[in-house]
């Protein structure tokens, strides 16, 4: 193979599930002779988590159904496919081919080679979906991290060509019963889905302690996809919430995930700081620079009752990215010039959080904006507003 076709090249998956497994051997055979066979494995997921695997490995194409359809969905699936051991075949395609082709979510370019050979795959075990295959490297580096836990970065690092033996593997989804680390759960976000680490992330992911941080605070693209992707649960039955944890080394680790549409910021900047993250020390991403001073000084200004001083001297020692002039003079209203400045250069608005549960600092913008609260958050901050009040008054006496 030239240089040219091996940076053209790409690598794929199929997966025969345990009910096409005796279509394996003629599937393998045709794989063979037109791509390179990189490995070949069987795996076996836990019986009583095989839902769960298929649902935290399909979540990228069903996040559209909520939990009762979903968890009826894959029930259906692990019937269908068979729970039991599957085969697994990664291979490369040194000539790849794209076109469009009509697919479950509509008319798509993918790879036609793939493509085509998993239509004819499905033919050949009966119809339906005992044939999985990946049709872009988008979703082959999700499949195989979870599936074998490396990215493909990762898997070619250490695999040259096939040995001709047959792998078999023990081993659930990456993340189905928890991680193992803070990093193996970025590690899987980072072949999956647009995420950010919004804020607090400097001693990320070796040094945290949740005790010393709290919760991580995530951007998304979507809440659904990484509810099932992650396997989170919702640690408030209330619709607005989105406060989730995760088992992580042995311990409950909780997140807040804000994700687009959720007027946390205004959707367009939401979109803006996840088109434009940055991957800090090849380990999760974060928002770039200017976004990140911006989105904490908005957060400072807009989802507290007040400037505390440690967000303060926070936003004192970054400054403005854009714009530097008497930075170690600032106040927090000049803090809010520098903000509302931005804003305005950008388009974007002051918007009301739906998670009520989000403090809004309706006093740190100008009336003419013009935002009203619900009956339910002007009650809540109310009651916030008044806890912080009593607490004043009795420090004072």
């Amino acid at each position: 193979m030239d240089k040219q076709q091996e940076m053209n090249s790409e690598l794929h998956l199929i997966i025969i599930w345990h009910s096409a497994k005796n279509h394996f051997e003629f599937i393998l055979n045709t794989l063979k002779s037109q791509f390179m066979i990189m490995g070949v494995y069987e795996i076996f997921w836990d019986e009583e988590s095989y839902v769960d695997n298929l649902t935290k490995f399909y979540s990228h194409s069903q996040f559209h159904l909520n939990q009762f359809r979903m968890k009826r969905m894959f029930q259906g699936k692990a019937k269908y496919c068979g729970i039991g051991s599957f085969y697994l075949i990664v291979f490369k395609d040194n000539l790849p081919v794209y076109a469009d082709r009509s697919t479950s979510g509509g008319m798509r370019k993918v790879n036609t080679n793939i493509f085509d050979r998993k239509q004819e795959f499905r033919t050949l075990t009966g119809g339906g979906h005992k044939i999985h295959a990946t049709d872009s490297q988008k979703e082959t580096n999700k499949d195989i991290t979870l599936l074998l836990g490396k990215n493909i970065h990762d898997y070619l690092e250490s695999h040259t060509a096939w040995d001709n033996e047959i792998m078999s593997i023990r081993r659930n989804v990456t993340g189905v019963g928890g991680y193992g680390s803070l990093a193996s759960f970025f590690y899987v976000l980072n072949s999956s889905l647009d995420y950010v680490v919004l804020r607090n992330f400097e001693d990320y992911p070796e040094n945290y302690s949740s005790r010393e941080h709290g919760d991580i605070d995530l951007l998304v693209n979507n809440l659904r996809l990484i509810q099932y992707l992650s396997g989170a649960t919702k640690v408030y039955k209330r619709k607005h919430r989105v406060h989730y944890k995760l088992k992580i080394n042995g311990s409950d680790v909780f997140f807040d995930f804000r994700h687009i549409g959720d007027e946390y910021y205004d959707k367009n900047w939401e979109e803006a700081i996840l088109n434009n993250r940055i991957l800090m020390d090849k380990s999760f991403y974060i928002p770039d620079e200017s976004n990140h001073y911006y989105s904490l000084l908005y957060h400072a200004l807009l989802h507290k009752p007040f400037l505390s001083q440690s967000y303060e001297e926070k936003l004192l020692r970054k400054s403005s990215p854009v714009n530097h002039e008497n930075s170690n003079s600032k106040s927090g209203g000049v803090l809010f010039q520098d903000l509302d400045k931005f804003m305005k250069e950008h388009g974007f608005r002051y918007v009301i959080p739906k998670d009520i549960s989000v403090y809004f600092n309706k006093n740190n913008i100008k009336p003419s904006t013009m935002l009203s609260f619900s009956i339910r958050r002007s009650i809540r901050q109310l009651i916030v507003d008044f806890r912080l009040n009593l607490a004043k008054f009795i420090r004072r006496r």
